[in-house]
């Protein structure tokens, strides 16, 4: 790397860790590696930042800003995560949620470049829900549209960055390639200098990056006296263990027994001359409930857990069907409800917590109260301590317990109805 480039690139990391919001960062990324690259602007494979001549065009403020964008990049676990995807999808979507981020925080002289990508509808996703549906949209019409513009959809992973060992869906051929227009004006190509994600899976380079992380926070509260919001976000990237999928099938095909029409039928076509009239799920809208208990008995990790899961089964869900519900906060009261979707992040759950006693009672009644007990399935996310309902409502009920069955049963407080799943 050249001396004018590394300077360029030290400063600017310089001018990051002083502002208040990522000097927490201070330790991470002076002990970053930093390689030189021919061309783009930056780039990073979630463990090492890669710097090109294009970084020396913008302005010191829109520099902190790059570095910036690419540190959402590795702290997200955004190449990582893009392993059987398509990569420059994926691209796309981790650098609108990131730059919307970076846009609300109001940084003080560091600015991100005019030309970022972002969208409000995509911003408001989460990353695998705004994926689904930039891939649902190039399937559909061989182009996404992004800035008002219209944008190529993919083709720089094959089908995604799939091997032959993965499932991963087949993209039609105008997946790679925009449909015919002949408005130039009306046109975009992604720039070279956004397809700044590689992807990597290295699961050794993912955990040197989460122990880097975790070691900068460290060195942030020795130098402070006290932790920054880096370990609630650190917390957040709990990995979920539930098998929603299989979980949320089970339910669906509870619900399809009673819910069946003939009007119109299912087809399958299974080489006959004339295909077979199937009847089809009445219902496409999942009514979904989901109540958090956030009683004094529930701590950080716990948190932590409750919301990794809940995202992972927004995940599933959204990728198989539509869905519609709520979201409950609970302590002995339903202080705080929500329409689903939007999704809401950790940080927005954080910012309205109350603690108190448990009681369950108040998630039931407000289903009731505002939904008159029309949803297809509540799901409670609790340690199970508290006071139970005395009669089982007539949708079904799952108890997602930080605590062990056999010490409910022991205490008295195993839930009387429902299904019970143990974290």
């Amino acid at each position: 790397m050249n001396n004018e480039l590394l300077k360029a690139v030290l400063e600017a990391i310089e001018k990051v860790v002083k502002d208040e919001k990522y000097e927490m960062f201070k330790y991470f990324l002076d002990t970053m590696p930093i390689e030189a690259m021919n061309s783009n602007v930056a780039s990073t494979n979630g463990k090492t930042l890669f710097v090109g001549p294009g970084f020396l065009k913008y302005s010191e403020e829109e520099r902190a800003g790059i570095i910036i964008h690419e540190l959402w990049h590795i702290i997200a676990n955004d190449p990582f995560r893009m392993n059987g995807k398509d990569h420059e999808l994926w691209n796309v979507v981790s650098d609108i949620i990131n730059n919307d981020f970076i846009y609300k925080q109001h940084l003080e002289g560091i600015t991100l470049p005019k030309d970022v990508l972002w969208d409000s509808k995509i911003a408001n996703m989460i990353r695998e829900q705004a994926y689904d549906y930039l891939l649902d949209l190039c399937k559909k019409q061989g182009f996404v549209e992004i800035n008002g513009k219209k944008t190529k959809c993919g083709g720089s992973s094959g089908n995604g960055g799939c091997n032959d060992n993965e499932n991963c869906t087949e993209l039609p051929d105008n997946f790679r390639g925009l449909i015919p227009n002949d408005n130039l004006t009306d046109e975009m190509e992604l720039p070279d200098n956004f397809r700044d994600l590689i992807p990597n899976d290295n699961l050794t380079d993912e955990m040197d990056v989460q122990k880097r992380l975790k070691e900068s926070e460290d060195d942030y509260e020795k130098r402070k006296g006290s932790g920054s919001w880096l370990r609630d976000f650190l917390g957040e990237q709990v990995v979920a263990k539930l098998p929603w999928q299989t979980i949320v099938q089970q339910y669906l095909k509870r619900l399809a027994m009673s819910d069946y029409t003939w009007n119109p039928p299912r087809y399958i076509d299974i080489g006959h001359e004339d295909p077979i009239a199937l009847p089809r799920l009445r219902t496409n809208t999942l009514k979904l409930g989901i109540a958090i208990d956030t009683s004094g008995s529930i701590g950080d990790s716990e948190l932590s857990v409750f919301l990794a899961e809940m995202g992972r089964l927004i995940s599933v869900i959204w990728y198989g069907l539509r869905f519609s519900g709520t979201l409950v906060l609970t302590t002995d009261e339903a202080y705080y409800s929500q329409p689903i979707p939007p999704i809401p992040t950790k940080v927005s759950v954080i910012k309205k917590l109350q603690t108190g006693g448990t009681d369950f009672r108040p998630a039931f009644d407000l289903i009731k109260e505002q939904y008159h007990d029309n949803i297809d399935l509540l799901i409670y996310f609790t340690d199970g301590y508290g006071t139970y309902p005395k009669t089982p409502p007539k949708y079904p009920v799952l108890w997602v317990l930080t605590t062990s069955p056999e010490k409910l049963k022991e205490s008295g407080y195993y839930p009387p109805f429902g299904k019970a799943i143990p974290l």
